[in-house]
């Protein structure tokens, strides 16, 4: 899959989960198998900004070919995702979190970590 479409597709991707959880925080709750309160949408709330954040950034660099720019992207979207994983690890671990209801959320973060690794390996700027 070419850079372009990958960071266009984790663009949308982070659209659509933050939406959910800015927008419609008890569902999103819902959907992690959460109790919905006015703390956890509080912070459902926080997470969705911060993700739409991150969509937002994958989509103005998609058609981008700044070297510097692209890797600090890249290295972005991995640190964030291996963050995201070891957090709802230690949610699953401590029983907060369900295993069944966390599996889609892993896998976006697998998607995006993996595929910024695979995109960054095979990066290669192009000489000035």
């Amino acid at each position: 899959m070419k850079r372009s479409t990958f960071l266009l597709i984790t663009a949308l991707l982070s659209f659509a989960f933050g939406a959910m959880m800015f927008f419609l925080p008890a569902a999103a709750a819902n959907f992690l198998g959460i109790a919905t309160s006015p703390a956890t949408t509080s912070v459902l709330r926080g997470m969705g900004g911060l993700i739409i954040g991150t969509g937002t950034m994958n989509f103005l660099i998609y058609n981008n070919n700044n070297p510097a720019t692209i890797m600090m992207v890249l290295l972005t979207n991995i640190i964030t995702h291996i963050l995201g994983i070891s957090a709802d690890v230690l949610g699953i671990m401590s029983g907060a979190l369900l295993p069944i209801k966390m599996a889609p959320v892993e896998i976006v973060h697998l998607f995006i970590g993996i595929g910024s690794w695979i995109c960054l390996l095979r990066f290669k700027p192009e000489p000035k």
